[in-house]
């Protein structure tokens, strides 16, 4: 039996992708994973597409029939564009309400190339320490560099130093965020990668599933608060080393100089306040949301006005979009929407009442 009561399951693993018109780069870690299954045998891969209009589906389901991979690779086309963890949740549930559900889940983003051995590494977490509930690898950049592979969750002071866009201030106020763990250091911390990231079956039935008032951005964080919560740990991997191009699908450049000439997504703002909701409660999010303006109004903004350096580093239309963004009402990030595994199969995301 596990910690959680619940009967351990066999050692198998199901990989859970995500897919949104990147069928090409989607090939290429398929085509990692069958390397990889000869160091880890046994685990299958669905891949959900969130109903691409490029023929996603037909590429992949091509590669995957010609390749001769059918056997434990399989396409899961789905009805709607219902955003990251909702797609990912239509995974998990049809796995988890299976005869044959699996004891770990892997969810792996569609621009990720493995090394070998990262599966491996990630299973062995597990087994090293039962307390772990989730386990994150080392992501690599396109220029063969370490990505930030681990995370402290927002506070106050992170919002007051994200706002300031000062780097000596997130050196000061945010210590290691975000974290780049070292080789060989697999401290408990508090939140990995959403971009490669295996979870303990077991967990999930009283941690849950991701919150779908999430379209995309943050999901992740704060589903890994909820598995703290209820005393389950946030590992790194730095043995499971995962290349990252970052971006693929939602054309969101991690580059500053692109981010200073084109705005993020609204989206991306309406799911940083929600994750700030639903990690800090309403009070501290306020909180965080002032800090930030403060950071942003006090710092950031003057130094623009003084330094195109700086002004390099602002994102575009950034303080007008988190004003509309705070200004707008709390109620629906006053929410939680979290399926069990036992909830209904294909039930629509909760972020679409936002959008009504």
């Amino acid at each position: 039996m596990d910690k959680s009561g619940h009967q351990r399951r066999g050692h198998d693993i199901l990989i859970s992708i995500v897919n949104f018109r990147t069928a090409k780069h989607c090939i290429s870690c398929l085509a990692s994973l069958v390397t990889e299954r000869a160091a880890a045998p046994g685990f299958r891969v669905i891949v959900a597409d969130g109903h691409s209009d490029d023929g996603s589906v037909e590429t992949l389901a091509k590669w995957i029939s010609e390749s001769g991979h059918a056997h434990w690779i399989r396409v899961l086309p789905l009805g709607m564009n219902g955003g990251f963890g909702w797609a990912h949740n239509q995974v998990m549930l049809r796995a988890l309400q299976s005869d044959n559900p699996p004891a770990f889940i892997y969810f792996l983003n569609p621009d990720t190339v493995l090394e070998t051995g990262a599966i491996a590494a990630l299973r062995r977490a597990f087994d090293q320490d039962p307390e772990v509930g989730c386990v994150g690898s080392q992501m690599i950049n396109g220029e063969g560099g370490l990505q930030p592979a681990g995370f402290r969750l927002a506070t106050v002071r992170t919002e007051f130093a994200r706002g300031a866009h000062t780097d000596m201030l997130v050196r000061m106020l945010l210590a290691k965020h975000p974290l780049v763990a070292a080789d060989g250091d697999k401290r408990d911390i508090e939140a990995v990668s959403g971009a490669s990231f295996m979870v303990r079956v077991d967990a999930l039935h009283r941690v849950g599933l991701f919150d779908t008032g999430f379209f995309l951005y943050f999901e992740e964080f704060e589903w890994m608060r909820r598995f703290r919560a209820h005393s389950w740990k946030i590992a790194h991997e730095p043995m499971s080393r995962v290349h990252h191009i970052g971006g693929v699908a939602t054309k969101l450049s991690r580059d500053r100089k692109i981010l200073a000439q084109s705005p993020r997504p609204f989206f991306w703002y309406q799911s940083q306040r929600r994750y700030l909701y639903r990690t800090l409660g309403g009070t501290r999010a306020k909180l965080a949301g002032m800090a930030w303006f403060l950071g942003y109004l006090l710092i950031a903004w003057p130094r623009a006005l003084l330094s195109r350096g700086v002004r390099s580093r602002l994102v575009k239309n950034e303080g007008r979009d988190m004003l509309r963004t705070w200004l707008a009402s709390d109620r629906f990030d006053r929410q939680a929407f979290i399926p069990f595994p036992t909830d209904p199969i294909d039930e629509p995301p909760a972020w679409m009442k936002r959008q009504k």
